[in-house]
């Protein structure tokens, strides 16, 4: 998972963004106001990618895109990388 928060490089591997969502409750119920749209998605066979947009997570717009892959009938995701929007 890499990109930038605010002039911060961070660079993690993927299983931090695991371990993020596990540790942190979902937007909805920290109460904080949160919208999240998909905005593309592209699948080739058992690869597929993912742009994703999020507003007022954790303070900040972001613009994600996920890289994806199939390993028994279950979706993976095997790389991030984004962006805060201004």
């Amino acid at each position: 998972m890499c990109g930038h928060l605010g002039e911060t490089l961070m660079v993690v591997p993927i299983q931090g963004l695991y371990d993020f969502v596990i540790s942190n409750p979902a937007p909805v119920k920290s109460g904080e106001p949160f919208g999240a749209s998909v905005a593309a998605i592209e699948v080739a066979g058992s690869i597929a990618s993912a742009k994703i947009t999020e507003q007022s997570y954790q303070g900040h717009n972001f613009t994600d895109f996920f890289n994806l892959l199939k390993i028994e009938g279950r979706w993976w995701i095997v790389s991030k990388v984004f962006n805060v929007d201004s």
